[in-house]
């Protein structure tokens, strides 16, 4: 659907308008209209087409649509790189020509090469777009999670605690260390479960469901480690825990109650080794 006015920030579905020697004029229904550079038109590009694309300011902060895909939306998070400095702030790749900009009153202490969570918003005076590493101000409030609903995070900090994570777009919650059983990298977008939210919201989270969605998954893990080790690998009751965090990222504890689950299944069989059943 045809967007009623140009929107900064977000994608835009507009009507190609008029053809110049600089590219594609596309509108909005309001007849607003923001030059598509010729960089990114197309030949199947036709006068009334509509066409999706993403509407920020280049360097001269005039309007401009683009069919690239920015790393950041408005109104959302994303974890970016500093790619220059200067007096008043600093610039972060976001996927498109024009670095994004961070007002200094925006930033904590950041140098070149650093990574960091950012949110993205618009200076309504000025009509330009920033970015913020304050993310606390943009953050939701109170919480409503039931134990073991699945969310989607963001890993944006180390601490000596474990990891913190975005959650859902909308708040910030904590992986501890002794409960995690693989390697994660900062940045790293994936699937967790919520564990707990404390009485003061702060949120509890896992990267394994809990009970017995866990036990359920852990046993798929070890049938597929089985699988991908022509039916046998040595690791049993008494092998050592970081060995198995290594190879099948769970714990110890969890892992043996998987192999008792199997056996009982008469889907493997230990010895010396475990053996799947399927494949003897």
């Amino acid at each position: 659907m045809l967007e009623k006015h140009l929107r900064l920030g977000v994608y835009n579905t507009l009507e190609v308008n008029r053809q110049t020697q600089n590219g594609l004029y596309l509108k909005a229904e309001d007849e607003d209209e923001v030059l598509l550079p010729n960089i990114y038109v197309k030949p199947s590009m036709q006068i009334g087409d509509e066409i999706d694309v993403f509407l920020y300011t280049d360097s001269l902060d005039r309007v401009v649509a683009t069919t690239l895909k920015p790393k950041l939306l408005l109104n959302e998070f994303a974890y970016l790189k500093v790619v220059s400095v200067d007096k008043f702030g600093i610039f972060l790749d976001w996927g498109l020509p024009k670095d994004l900009f961070v007002p200094k009153k925006e930033q904590k202490s950041l140098r070149v090469g650093d990574y960091s969570l950012f949110y993205l918003d618009l200076d309504h005076q000025t009509n330009r777009l920033y970015a913020s590493q304050k993310i606390e101000k943009f953050l939701k409030k109170n919480p409503k999670y039931y134990k073991n609903q699945e969310v989607d995070i963001i890993i944006f900090a180390k601490t000596p605690m474990g990891y913190k994570v975005l959650i859902d777009q909308s708040y910030t919650g904590m992986i501890y260390e002794n409960e995690i059983f693989e390697e994660l990298t900062l940045g790293e977008e994936r699937r967790a479960y919520i564990k707990k939210v404390r009485d003061d919201n702060k949120i509890d989270l896992s990267l394994l469901p809990i009970g017995t969605k866990s036990l359920d998954m852990a046993c798929e893990k070890i049938i597929e480690l089985l699988k991908n080790n022509n039916g046998k690998i040595e690791l049993n009751y008494k092998s050592d825990a970081e060995l198995i965090k290594k190879r099948v990222q769970i714990s110890k504890k969890l892992y043996k109650k998987a192999l008792t689950k199997l056996v009982e299944e008469n889907r493997i069989k230990i010895e010396n080794v475990i053996t799947l059943k399927e494949l003897e």
